[in-house]
């Protein structure tokens, strides 16, 4: 615990979720594991995640694809649901969901990125066309997550079944068995991060996090470590206790650090340059130019999927050529100009007489 704003909490849900969001979003992160070549993953957990990924099975397969899926993320509701239950383990949690009202439970699961509050779908549920009408035109989903939000506003008692034998069963069949090595990871690998913070906490959260403290000084951060998530940062709002709730992997640090190295070597050059040799990459840097961007709007202008973005955008801001910050539901990419000076001005001392 840090202070009554920023906390730090070590229970559980932030591995397990982590574990359930290395496991959906597994193609994605290999990809940017072997295109960075200086980030080295840890190799027992890259095996122990593509053991489960090769061993879900079609019915949880689908419901990865439904509750998971980079666009909607429908599950990382349970960390709100954790929080403000205070709940101590993952078997109280399905306990706790299993005893819930339907209707209740799914609010917590869809109200994180869709800027619908509970009072708004009651509203919205009096009448099914307004319903429609709403999604249709405030979510920016593709066609086929909009209708899986549909499905679950209008069909409670059905999703709420599937979720909760969703979380039961991957918790019982695929993270149990990993809990202690998950737990004593997470102990030993986090002491380096947390005490990082804890010693300038309005600079590192942002630098880390991305989130601007500063703009928004009443909202409480609480950060999880994950062993499963690693590299990467999560965050989930809940807008009831104006909350952000961050998965932060337990090696997130090293990729922070590579991504603001003051200074290059030939082997970072090598990989920057392995970045910027593809053509999408480099017209995705042009349109920075002009100003910020945030995910969608890069989505429309390349007629890509959401998790295309997310790849190239990973590459680019490890390698430090962009970076990034949280505003709302939104993550707008900002061009790193000193950077792209810094390659250059690496390039001509080589050539240099």
């Amino acid at each position: 615990m840090m202070n009554n704003r920023f906390l730090f909490d070590s229970g559980e849900i932030y591995n397990f979720a982590g574990c359930m969001f290395r496991v959906a979003f597994y193609d994605t992160y290999k990809k940017t594991l072997e295109s960075v070549q200086f980030v080295h993953g840890d190799e027992f957990l890259e095996s122990t995640v593509k053991k489960i990924k090769e061993n879900i099975g079609n019915e949880m397969l689908e419901d990865f694809n439904f509750f998971m899926n980079e666009e909607t993320v429908f599950a990382a509701g349970i960390l709100v649901l954790w929080v403000e239950k205070n709940i101590k383990t993952v078997e109280d949690l399905i306990s706790i969901m299993e005893g819930m009202d339907s209707e209740y439970l799914i609010t917590y699961l869809i109200v994180n990125d869709n800027n619908l509050t509970m009072q708004k779908i009651k509203e919205l549920k009096a009448d099914i066309r307004e319903l429609y009408r709403y999604i249709e035109d405030n979510i920016t989903f593709s066609e086929e997550n909009k209708w899986r939000l549909l499905a679950m506003i209008n069909d409670p008692d059905k999703y709420k079944g599937r979720f909760t034998n969703f979380i039961r069963n991957f918790y019982e069949q695929h993270y149990k068995p990993l809990s202690d090595i998950a737990r004593n990871n997470v102990n030993t690998k986090s002491i380096d991060t947390l005490e990082y913070i804890e010693g300038d906490p309005e600079n590192r959260i942002k630098e880390l996090t991305l989130i601007d403290t500063e703009k928004d000084n009443s909202r409480r951060i609480i950060i999880g470590f994950s062993y499963f998530t690693e590299f990467g940062v999560s965050i989930v709002d809940s807008p009831v206790t104006n909350t952000s709730i961050v998965l932060m992997g337990t090696r997130h640090m090293e990729i922070s650090r590579l991504n603001n190295m003051e200074s290059l070597t030939d082997e970072s050059l090598v990989e920057i340059c392995k970045v910027i040799g593809d053509k999408t990459r480099i017209e995705m840097l042009k349109i920075m130019k002009s100003g910020p961007i945030y995910g969608t709007q890069v989505a429309e202008k390349f007629k890509m999927s959401n998790p295309a973005v997310s790849y190239h955008m990973d590459l680019l801001f490890a390698a430090g050529l962009v970076t990034a910050q949280k505003e709302g539901h939104r993550l707008y990419y900002y061009l790193k100009p000193a950077r792209i000076e810094q390659v250059i001005k690496y390039l001509n001392n080589l050539i240099r007489m």
